[in-house]
Parts: structure tokens; C-alpha cells; sequence
């Protein structure tokens, strides 16, 4: 059974009540802000080791812990 990928957009969000993405950049988030607290890694570092291409995400994301 193939699914278009709208068609599981709509279905993941419809049981989820978020997005795909928004749950993909809040697990980002969280191990950003768990690497911020327990590594000496550079933010940017950080950043590319949790695919966060935009370092303003990881930010925002260290103000909300």
C-alpha cells in the first residue's frame, strides 16, 4: 500500500494534532537543549549535529528550558 506523502502529512497531523515538521523540530529542539546542558559543544555545533540549519531555532529553543 503506497501513501502520498500529503495523505500522510494529513493523517500523521489528523492523530497527532501537529504537524510532521513541528514534531521533527521539537525533537531537534530537545536534544539541542539536552547537548547544551551536558556537552561543551558550540552552538553551532550543536546546530548541525541536530540538523537545525537556522541557529535562531536553537535559540529560541535554549530560551524555552
Amino acid at each position: 500500500m503506497e501513501l502520498s506523502p500529503k495523505y500522510l502529512a494529513r493523517l500523521f497531523k489528523q492523530y497527532t494534532l501537529k504537524s510532521i515538521l513541528d514534531c521533527v523540530t521539537n525533537a531537534r529542539i530537545t536534544k539541542a537543549k539536552e547537548l547544551l546542558l551536558q556537552s561543551e559543544l558550540s552552538i553551532a555545533e550543536i546546530s548541525e549535529q541536530v540538523g537545525l540549519t537556522e541557529l535562531h531555532q536553537l535559540i529560541i529553543g535554549r530560551i524555552h528550558k
